[in-house]
């Protein structure tokens, strides 16, 4: 029976301890695993964090990686570009080396066939040489002669021209003795001839009649023509323009004598000539029978007018800044002429 009981005591004691220690190894295990269990939601934490910093990573590589694929495309067309073009510039370069190479022969060969030449016909191109150093001494004394004979034969119109208007001056002139327009000097070329034409092409472009609102000295009879001082006569809203062309053929004469192989005394003496020449076209032009013949004119005519304009009228500009050169413009201007170019016809009419 006290064996029995000291069994169940045992036994009881062994079931108590069994306990504490079950007890204690679950509390102990309870612990252990809430640590355990907060190791592994740190380390879980720490791994999401270290995978969204890797997958970052990752994708910025990536797109690092895209950026230097197309760099590398870009620098591989770049250099695909550039190697065709080397390519090019090889094949043009050769194709020039063949072509200085052909030039070289081409150019050897001429200059051989140039030394053959020289050396065969040697004499000969010297007394070619001689005779054209003879013909051009030839032609300069020629083109000199020429230049002296031009220069006196307008000293000598110059002459003539002072004298007959000095005696016209002196002299007054009385019924049938020397005609008023034997004064103007005669001129043997055709400048001023042409230049009407083209005033009259414009003037009828303006739609005015010929013998109606213009009038041409060249087209009238003899008698009339004398009266007719002046190259063209515009009657247009009842003003008269008179336009004189002769100019032009001083102008020719002056640059026909004109040349660079004139010395400065020549050229001195062919600018006073042509000075003291326009003058007296200018007195002449102003002077009061050079209006009053054409107003005889229209009144026989039976044309009437307010006023009257007298119009020298040039080929060119050219000719114009000679005048402005020689100062001339001045003088113009005082005897109430008006000098214009033959393009300002336009714009009068």
């Amino acid at each position: 029976m006290i064996y029995i009981i000291i069994s169940n005591i045992g036994l009881a004691i062994m079931m108590i301890y069994i306990y504490f220690r079950y007890s204690h190894f679950r509390i102990s295990s309870i612990k252990e695993i809430k640590e355990l269990r907060e190791k592994n939601d740190s380390q879980n934490f720490e791994l999401r964090n270290f995978d969204a910093k890797l997958l970052s990573s990752i994708k910025n590589y990536q797109d690092r990686i895209e950026e230097l694929l197309i760099e590398i495309g870009k620098v591989r067309q770049e250099k695909e570009k550039e190697f065709e073009v080397r390519s090019e510039i090889q094949k043009k370069y050769e194709i020039l080396t063949q072509k200085n190479n052909d030039y070289e022969d081409i150019h050897n060969e001429i200059t051989n066939a140039i030394m053959n030449i020289v050396n065969d016909t040697h004499e000969t191109a010297k007394n070619l040489g001689k005779d054209l150093l003879e013909k051009i001494s030839s032609t300069y004394k020629n083109e000199t002669l020429e230049n002296q004979k031009i220069m006196s034969k307008i000293n000598q119109n110059v002459a003539d021209f002072v004298a007959k208007f000095n005696q016209s001056q002196n002299n007054p002139v009385k019924k049938n003795e020397i005609d008023f327009f034997e004064l103007f000097p005669k001129s043997e070329v055709q400048v001023s001839n042409n230049l009407i034409l083209d005033a009259v092409d414009i003037i009828k472009n303006k739609g005015l009649v010929e013998n109606r609102d213009y009038f041409i000295q060249k087209n009238l009879d003899n008698m009339r023509a004398k009266q007719m001082s002046a190259d063209l006569l515009v009657i247009k809203n009842q003003l008269l323009s008179i336009h004189d062309f002769k100019a032009t053929n001083y102008f020719f004469e002056y640059f026909s004598a004109k040349s660079p192989s004139l010395s400065s005394q020549d050229l001195q003496s062919l600018n006073d000539n042509f000075i003291k020449k326009f003058i007296k076209y200018l007195q002449l032009v102003s002077h009061q029978k050079y209006y009053e013949s054409i107003n005889n004119l229209l009144i026989s005519l039976g044309l009437h007018y307010n006023s009257y304009k007298i119009y020298i009228t040039l080929s060119s500009r050219s000719e114009l800044r000679i005048l402005k050169e020689f100062k001339l413009l001045e003088k113009i201007q005082d005897m109430k002429i008006e000098i214009i170019n033959i393009e300002e016809l336009e714009e009068i009419y």
